[in-house]
């Protein structure tokens, strides 16, 4: 008898114990170069620290993540239409917050970037504008409203040019046929690095560029409820935890510039 009575216990046991952790299906990521923060290799493999994270989290809370390379524009198209599940290094702008759930990384600053023997001595967007200096952007890159008013008062003087990614700014900041873009530090050093730039780059904070959110979007549309609260969950500890700051500590040692801009949340 207190055989099966220890039988009958264990059974209640396992029967008590709640469900392993795991997403319903493979969570499909919008994946485009981003510096060093995702790489894409020409077989298409992904890399970085924000691939990283997803795969500690993954391991964590049973998730896979499978990897759909495309530019960035096209990434916030699919965000828009809900057609894909989880967008990386997003910055955080109203109209996406209409679309998804923003887990913050941490907070970043838009720099002014240029060649230093070409030093520009501007502090706001306006004094760029009225500057007559040309201008490259990666085409979907937001970082707020005075970004989108300089890139609009630039293209309309006719010296504005939109890039598929922050490799084409590098090179031809490289060959002196742009005068300056601006994105965040992490974006652009890597590239920078590539083309032998980087110890020859000024990176200046434009005043009027406030500092925004950046982190993983989780679109509502496409993500089951569930799904999506335990990506939240797993997010958000282990960034509380620091492991998204070790990450990026990790692989932006050089230029001594690469984190310029960058307040870490951590707990």
């Amino acid at each position: 008898m207190r055989g099966w009575a220890s039988v009958v216990i264990l059974m209640a046991l396992f029967f008590a114990r709640p469900a392993e952790a795991g997403c319903s299906r493979p969570i499909r990521v919008a994946a485009s170069p981003i510096g060093l923060l995702m790489t894409v290799a020409d077989d298409g493999t992904v890399r970085g620290p924000d691939e990283a994270f997803l795969k500690l989290v993954g391991a964590r809370i049973g998730c896979e993540f499978r990897y759909d390379v495309m530019s960035r524009a096209r990434a916030f198209e699919l965000m828009a239409a809900g057609e894909t599940d989880l967008i990386t290094s997003a910055v955080r702008t109203p109209q996406r917050d209409g679309f998804g759930d923003l887990i913050v990384l941490y907070r970043g600053r838009a720099m002014l970037i240029s060649l230093r023997d070409r030093q520009l001595r501007i502090r706001d967007t306006a004094a760029f504008a009225a500057s007559g200096l040309s201008l490259d952007l990666v085409r979907g890159y937001d970082y707020g409203t005075a970004y989108r008013a300089l890139q609009e008062a630039v293209a309309a003087a006719g010296r504005l040019t939109e890039n598929v990614d922050p490799a084409a700014i590098a090179r031809k900041l490289l060959a002196e046929r742009s005068d300056a873009t601006i994105m965040s530090a992490p974006a652009f050093s890597q590239d920078a690095e590539a083309v032998g730039i980087a110890d020859r780059l000024a990176v200046t904070p434009l005043d009027d560029l406030a500092a925004f959110d950046v982190g993983i979007y989780l679109v509502r549309a496409a993500l089951d409820p569930a799904d999506a609260a335990l990506l939240s969950d797993g997010f958000h500890a282990a960034v509380a935890e620091g492991r998204y700051s070790a990450l990026l500590r990790d692989a932006f040692v050089h230029p001594r510039w690469a984190l310029d801009g960058v307040e870490f949340i951590e707990k």
